[in-house]
């Protein structure tokens, strides 16, 4: 009993507004992997890793469903894929821009409000999530590393360069490197703090969801493949973003070529 009371008490210091950074980067720490092997094709997978699990109270009464119609919303919804196929094609700036725009970019930049509404649902409007495209191939706009200025809806350069074989080390799997954009989506989590404290971390997780998802839709539309990636070396791309002694964080990653 006393050491549940212990913990409790840990936890509860751990949760005050004080200490929530440090739980922040506890939290952060303890789920970053330091290690990762090349994935082995899906005919290698156990089976626990392949069977799909769905809920059902089968002695409850239940009302059907219809099926999905054919407007436009619901066929680019129903037709997303995460789909690997990558073949160098060379992207232009202004696709990745509009991709950025349209899945993150502000809705009404003209609206003369104060609080621009963005393109993805995010926690009290705060937006703590920025993005570094890392263009792979690349039709008139450089190889390299840039940050997506949402205000000015521009790439600024941050790093030109090949960044291809770092990428497989950071994330090993091999289809990356054919991809013509790699989108790192990174937490700034102190936004969240003042107004949501310790329910903050949960929200940027949340919030990079619904950002996954417009990427999507919005490369499916313009008939690019899509994939996301959710294992990476975590301090690796802290490294190659020069995140080190930000309070920044990555959490999520975005793959689109053709």
């Amino acid at each position: 009993m006393k050491i549940k009371i212990y913990y409790i008490n840990l936890f509860s210091r751990l949760f005050s507004g004080k200490n929530l950074r440090t739980f922040w980067d506890i939290f952060y720490k303890i789920t970053s992997y330091s290690i990762l092997q090349r994935q082995n094709d899906r005919k290698y997978w156990p089976e626990e890793w392949k069977k799909i699990y769905y809920k059902s109270y089968s002695k409850n009464k239940e009302i059907a469903g219809s099926l999905f119609t054919t407007n436009e919303i619901e066929s680019l919804i129903t037709s997303r894929r995460s789909s690997r196929k990558f073949n160098n094609y060379k992207i232009s700036s202004a696709d990745i821009l509009r991709i950025l725009l349209v899945s993150s970019g502000i809705a009404s930049p003209n609206n003369g409000s104060k609080m621009q509404k963005r393109t993805y649902p995010s926690p009290g409007s705060l937006y703590s999530l920025n993005i570094y495209p890392i263009v792979l191939n690349g039709d008139g706009i450089s190889r390299g590393i840039y940050h997506y200025n949402v205000l000015r809806n521009s790439l600024e350069v941050l790093k030109e360069g090949d960044f291809r074989e770092k990428l497989l080390v950071i994330s090993p799997q091999e289809w990356i490197k054919y991809a013509s954009v790699v989108f790192i989506i990174t937490t700034s989590i102190d936004r969240l703090y003042p107004k949501y404290n310790r329910r903050s971390y949960r929200f940027a997780f949340i919030e990079a969801g619904h950002l996954g998802q417009n990427f999507y839709l919005e490369s499916f539309l313009l008939g690019f493949n899509c994939c996301a990636i959710g294992s990476f070396l975590d301090e690796e791309l802290i490294k190659l973003l020069d995140l080190t002694n930000s309070k920044e964080a990555p959490i999520y990653a975005i793959t689109i070529g053709k």
